[in-house]
């Protein structure tokens, strides 16, 4: 296992397609105002006593909301604190959802958002 440094891996990035910032920053602005979503975007197994294939696939579910079809179970999505302590596994592609910043209901806070907390990207 290694320390996933990066909030998105380039890889992943090619999977969203060209505008992926701007996607990412769409399903930011969501988490950020919708928190049932924020709920079903964020891997987090053990809720309801879900397995780590269901939290994945409740992760993929809310990417399709917004349009974003990632078939691989490649895909975590965590908040900026289960971040700061996870370690990724092989292959494993880490988005870390940051924290609003102003009022947090806009691309572009979410965009400058992702800047400030962007780890290696």
């Amino acid at each position: 296992m290694t320390k996933n440094v990066s909030i998105i891996h380039k890889t992943v990035a090619k999977r969203i397609a060209s505008g992926w910032p701007d996607n990412v920053a769409k399903i930011i602005v969501r988490a950020w105002s919708d928190p049932g979503y924020k709920k079903r975007l964020l891997t987090v197994p053990g809720h309801h006593g879900e397995s780590e294939e269901q939290a994945r696939e409740r992760t993929r579910a809310a990417l399709a909301e917004e349009g974003i079809n990632i078939a691989e179970a490649s895909l975590v999505v965590l908040n900026e604190q289960e971040f700061e302590s996870y370690t990724a596994k092989e292959g494993e592609d880490v988005l870390a959802l940051p924290e609003p910043i102003g009022a947090g209901r806009s691309l572009k806070e979410a965009k400058e958002a992702l800047v400030l907390h962007c780890w290696g990207v």
